[in-house]
């Protein structure tokens, strides 16, 4: 938290000097006439993306996704627009609202139903600006007013139209899956609020003459935001939001001020983002939502007293699991690179955990191609996976290894049968991962080591390299997804020690002191 708290200050720093140098640039001494008025902008700020995240989570919500998950998501997610490649905030959303509880499709489908509610209300803000802003050109003004045709894509059927088109390239986004109508026209009026404080902040700081112009400048800005918004390969719609404000406002306030303005309430805006990401942050919000799933299961006759299998991921094929031969011999060289680093990670954590002579249980062996890279020197490990035929390849790749045909939910072995347990890549695969610790800290006496996909990040270098990109760079087989404080809330409950360190873009955690 503290951290996050440090970077908005030095942010806030860093915008007051960059507005400082565009004010004495443009000669406009218009925003930083007072301390107070940009302290008004930012509160304003705070207020519209509280105001969109809002729009985002009743799309969105369900019996199973917390609220505040989701505005958590939603103000984390707002971080890639800044990325050039107009894929990370929709997938860095979809991905967070998910983690949240949300339904995968549902999320998908929100996004995109969320992106037209947006430029759908700030057209309407724009259009009724222009009508009764008394300084635009004629022309100008004509041409704002008829962006309000733009309403009309709040209507269902032209979502479902919307949904069908994308749904050729997102394969989750269902537009059998849209939201009624009414949650569409909650998530419009929303969007509209959210413009309609957003442009305030924009007038507060250009801090117009008159009320004529601070209401064309609202006007202008909000026209100019769903026109950025939509010019997808401009990282934030930078350049073109600035060039369409100077275009509508340079012969009422001056290019310069209107530049200076700009760059001011862009800052602001990022200033804001943060705070409400730390305000939110997700220490808090991961452990309770591990813990309420938890209780829940517990108060559950299957709860997790009870040993059972846990199997395949609900869809996968049988060939998803321990799957990895293509991934270890990949070609690409930043892949390889990564893999190698982490698996040097991996043994060296492994082996200052289990001196010569210790017992390790790895469990989801696969076909051995990770313990091969991983396993110190001097050890005995014993092999647990679901698959026979994966179990052979791991037996004759692994030199010594005693090969076991087991399930992750009930190892078979006493215990405290084994110093170490080990277990990578095999949680996000698993439909109760809490089960599997369990098991973890029940067969080992010293501790484990854990590896998981790091999310988004791994989702996200999927996308980046091309792969599952209908799935939003989800692998298929991966039904539970980890951030390091769901990791270490995870593991908590089964040891007094928790350290969980990141190794882009996966996280490996080391566990000692497994409750009795």
């Amino acid at each position: 938290m503290w951290r996050v708290v440090r970077v908005v200050l030095a942010l806030a720093g860093l915008a007051f000097l960059a507005v400082a140098f565009i004010d004495t640039w443009s000669r406009s001494e218009l925003l930083l006439r007072s301390p107070l008025r940009l302290g008004a902008a930012f509160a304003l700020m705070v207020l519209a993306l509280t105001l969109w995240a809002n729009a985002w989570s009743v799309l969105v919500r369900s019996a199973s996704a917390e609220p505040a998950a989701l505005r958590h998501g939603f103000y984390l997610s707002q971080l890639g627009k800044y990325v050039p490649g107009g894929i990370w905030q929709a997938a860095g959303l979809v991905t967070l609202a998910r983690n949240a509880g949300s339904d995968f499709g549902r999320a998908s489908t929100g996004f995109v139903v969320l992106a037209i509610a947006q430029v759908a209300g700030a057209a309407t803000v724009g259009a009724l600006g222009a009508i009764v802003a008394p300084d635009l050109a004629p022309a100008v003004r004509v041409a704002m007013i008829a962006q309000g045709a733009l309403v009309a894509l709040v209507h269902r059927r032209w979502m479902v139209i919307a949904l069908g088109l994308v749904a050729r390239v997102a394969k989750r986004a269902d537009s059998a899956s849209v939201p009624a109508q009414p949650v569409i026209v909650r998530s419009f009026a929303w969007s509209v609020a959210a413009t309609t404080v957003a442009a305030s902040s924009f007038v507060v700081i250009g801090a117009p003459s008159s009320v004529g112009i601070g209401v064309a400048a609202g006007a202008a800005f909000a026209t100019a935001w769903w026109i950025g918004f939509v010019a997808v390969p401009f990282p934030s719609g930078i350049g073109v939001r600035e060039a369409v404000l100077i275009g509508i406002l340079h012969t009422i306030i001056g290019s310069g001020a209107v530049l200076g303005a700009a760059v001011g309430q862009r800052l602001i805006s990022i200033a804001a983002e943060l705070a409400l990401i730390g305000a939110t942050g997700g220490r808090r919000l991961q452990r309770n939502r591990v813990s309420r799933r938890v209780d829940d299961r517990q108060d559950s006759p299957m709860g997790s007293a009870e040993r059972r299998p846990l199997g395949l991921a609900p869809g996968a094929s049988e060939h998803a699991a321990g799957q990895d031969a293509r991934k270890y011999s990949t070609a690409n060289p930043v892949v390889r690179r990564l893999i190698s680093h982490w698996t040097l990670r991996l043994h060296h954590e492994i082996a200052a955990l289990a001196p010569p002579g210790t017992v390790i249980a790895d469990v989801g062996v696969g076909e051995g191609l990770a313990l091969e890279r991983v396993q110190p020197e001097a050890t005995m490990v014993v092999g647990i996976e679901y698959r026979d035929d994966k179990l052979r390849c791991a037996r004759d790749l692994v030199t010594g290894l005693h090969a076991v045909v087991g399930d992750a939910g009930m190892l078979p072995l006493r215990g405290g049968a084994a110093g170490v347990s080990t277990c990578i890549e095999v949680l996000e695969h698993l439909t109760d991962p809490n089960q599997a610790v369990e098991e973890l800290a029940r067969v080992a006496t010293i501790g484990c080591v854990v590896s998981v996909p790091w999310e988004p990040w791994f989702r996200l270098g999927n996308l980046a390299r091309g792969k599952n990109v209908r799935r939003f760079g989800n692998d298929p087989e991966h039904i539970q997804f980890f951030t390091r404080r769901r990791l270490e809330a995870l593991l908590g409950r089964h040891f007094n020690t928790v350290r969980v360190t990141p190794s882009f873009p996966w996280l490996i955690a080391v566990a000692t002191e497994p409750h009795a």
